[in-house]
């Protein structure tokens, strides 16, 4: 078992994000997971991705290369789970 902590995650980049904090629990290079990696993205308010998205309190299931986006207009912090598979997995 790897257990790995918030505090101790490195943050990255994606492109077309602004205002958030991503960052990686699993995935190859964290834990060796080899199909999928598992993060979580802090949205600051106002903060986002491109390609806005306007249904509150769902989940959402983005086929790869589909166009995606969001907005934290809370006025609060909000957390999102992101699950991304690798696309050469087996």
């Amino acid at each position: 078992m790897i257990k790995r902590t918030f505090e101790e995650l490195e943050p990255y980049f994606p492109a077309g994000h602004f205002g958030v904090t991503c960052k990686r629990y699993h995935g190859k290079d964290e834990t060796g997971a080899q199909k999928f990696w598992i993060g979580v993205s802090e949205f600051e308010p106002d903060g986002g991705a491109d390609w806005a998205y306007d249904h509150k309190n769902e989940s959402i299931s983005c086929p790869p290369n589909e166009g995606r986006g969001l907005k934290n207009e809370s006025g609060k912090p909000a957390k999102m789970l992101v699950i991304i598979n690798y696309p050469d997995a087996q």
